[in-house]
């Protein structure tokens, strides 16, 4: 006998561009769409390309126990700051091959390690420094940012999660940039708009982490309990 579920069970909402708004911040509706989920006993997750880090704050800003899929599906967690379910880095030798094409091309890049954010051109900013500024990252999330080539190998050596690398006012570089990384095996490519693109481990994505999430919960597709 199959067993009764409710026709939805988990909820999994990406940030830039979908709950937070032009602002970055959450809205009071959405606030309460997200708590009225939680008191149906549905489960509500983050699930972001961004780090782990900055995607907790951002939870914890607006009071929201939840789950966190960060980076892709990289990092996943059962709540801010709270017991990590998954951890997918890349591998370092792949990681290296990534570094010195990257640097040949002269792309313009941020390198993710465990709360180390290293940055390639002077004068860029993740968005973690803009919405919470550097000194609230290192006092609250233990997070440092290290700008230039010698300060992202560093980062690297230390073990990464993913790449990003944007080309804002060249897309022709891009192009050529990710016709090169296709060539690299033992990664996966992801872009989250037409100026940009995210090295990151193979089989890593968003569904891998909500896969995650979904199995520690004992969360089963309607497909998978008809044994489709």
């Amino acid at each position: 006998m199959i067993p009764s579920y409710p026709e939805i069970r988990l909820i999994a909402v990406d940030l830039d561009g979908t709950l937070l708004d032009d602002n970055h911040r959450i809205t009071p509706a959405n606030r309460q769409a997200i708590e009225a989920a939680q008191q149906a006993g549905i489960v509500f997750a983050i699930c972001t390309g961004r780090f782990f880090e900055d995607a907790c704050l951002h939870a914890l800003d607006y009071g929201l126990d939840c789950p966190v899929i960060s980076l892709n599906g990289g990092k996943v967690a059962l709540a801010p700051f709270g017991q990590v379910l998954s951890d997918h880095r890349m591998d370092d030798t792949v990681a290296m091959t990534c570094f010195e094409c990257l640097e040949e091309l002269d792309a313009a890049y941020f390198v993710f390690g465990e709360r180390r954010v290293g940055i390639r051109k002077t004068g860029d900013k993740h968005l973690s420094q803009i919405n919470f500024g550097e000194s609230r990252m290192l006092e609250e999330t233990g997070t440092t940012y290290h700008y230039g080539k010698e300060a992202c190998l560093e980062t690297i050596q230390g073990g990464i999660y993913k790449f990003y690398v944007h080309a804002r006012n060249d897309l022709q570089q891009l192009r050529r940039i990710i016709g090169t990384l296709e060539k690299i095996p033992g990664i996966s490519l992801a872009q989250s708009s037409t100026d940009n693109v995210e090295i990151m481990p193979p089989h890593v994505n968003k569904g891998r982490g909500m896969s995650d999430l979904a199995e520690h919960l004992g969360l089963r597709s309607r497909a998978e309990l008809l044994g489709w």
